[in-house]
């Protein structure tokens, strides 16, 4: 009942796909520590990162990899999930 994402890119939007499919009592995904809260980002797959909801200027330089802290708690809240 573990589902684990650390892929060093897509991380959010591979989860949303999979829990879109399964369920899990855990979910563990890396999040770009560089990006504070409440900045909300994510690479997500078609759109070029750069243009990524949310990226900001210091990221900008294509340095940063998966998604924000806050860009998941803000998708897995709706779902029933929190952050231990």
């Amino acid at each position: 009942d573990v589902i684990k994402v650390d892929i060093d890119s897509y991380d959010c939007a591979i989860l949303a796909e999979v829990l879109d499919r399964v369920s899990s009592k855990l979910v563990i995904v890396e999040v770009d520590h560089a990006i504070p809260p409440p900045v909300k980002c994510a690479r997500l797959e078609g759109i070029p990162f750069l243009h990524s909801p949310g990226a900001p200027e210091l990221i900008q330089n294509g340095s940063y990899r998966g998604c924000s802290l806050s860009y998941a708690v803000g998708m897995l809240s709706p779902l029933g999930y929190q952050l231990l």
